[in-house]
Parts: structure tokens; sequence; C-alpha cells
């Protein structure tokens, strides 16, 4: 922070989620498999270099859709990846800008392993519209300078408007 003037964090470039048994199944691993499945990747990022796949299977689970089929990170630098908030984790307090982590990876079921060098987190990030949320939402957010982990995605509240939708 004194050399630079701000605080660089780790990106990777991805948006994801905790790998349920549902998903699991719906993706025909073993249901107590669990990790981070990878959702979306971030065009230009660490991620999309590295050859991460994202999801490109919508299924029904229990009547809600769920995105499947992109890669399920299992493990950062042989640390066990068992929920999207470990990988988080294990970014923000063990890496730094420029760092190459190794990630294992299950792509089509089977286990791999993909290096990747992390890079600086964009000031800003260019947003393409969401579909389906209200125009509210459409706006660009704040990413404020804020200390935490930012792995290249945009959210918002869910509020019953959108739930609904």
């Amino acid at each position: 922070m004194i050399d630079e003037g701000a605080v660089q964090y780790s990106w990777l470039g991805i948006s994801g989620r905790t790998l349920t048994a549902d998903l699991a199944e719906a993706m025909d691993l073993d249901p107590d498999q669990r990790g981070a499945l990878v959702i979306e990747i971030t065009g230009g990022s660490p991620a999309e270099k590295a050859g991460l796949h994202g999801s490109d299977v919508q299924v029904d689970l229990n009547g809600d859709q769920a995105q499947v089929g992109g890669d399920v990170i299992v493990a950062i630098d042989d640390q066990p990846v068992r929920k999207f908030d470990d990988l988080v984790a294990y970014l923000v307090g063990s890496t730094s800008v420029g760092d190459e982590v190794t990630l294992t990876i299950l792509r089509d079921g089977k286990e791999q392993t993909v290096d990747v060098t992390l890079a600086a987190r964009p000031e800003t990030q260019a947003q393409e519209p969401l579909s389906q949320a209200t125009p509210q939402a459409q706006q660009q957010p704040d990413q404020g300078t804020a200390a935490g982990g930012w792995l290249g995605i945009q959210g918002l509240t869910l509020t019953s408007e959108i739930a609904r939708r």
C-alpha cells in the first residue's frame, strides 16, 4: 500500500457456486463430491488465459434452473476446496498479484491440474446487461476500495421481484 498508494487484490476472473449434491448428480458426479463449480469466466481474465471452462448446460433441479457442466475446483495449491468460500478465502489470505497457483479441477468427471497466474483485480469491470434483472440492477455497482476478495463477478441484492422473475 505504501509503494502503490492502494491495495491490489488477486483476481482469478470467475463466477461460481458451491457444488451441492443435486448439482453433482446433475453432472454425473458422486453426490458426495464437493468443490467450487465454475459458472462463468470473465473475458481476458487469468481463468480464461488458463483455459478454465464455465458452465454450458442448464438443468431443472426441483423446479429451479441451474447451470452445470463447468469445471469444479476441488483444490488450490493442494488446499482442499469444499465450497466456493474456501476458494475465495485462499485467494484473499494466501495469494498476491502475480502469484501462480495450481488448481485441481474436475472436468468431465476427470481430475486434472491447471496453473493460473493471478492478475490484479481490475479497477472497473465491463458489464453485460443482466437478462432478467431490473433496470436498477443493471447499473454499474460500486466496487469500492474495501478489503476483501473479488473474483470478477458482480452481484445484486436478491429482492422478491427478482426472485419472482
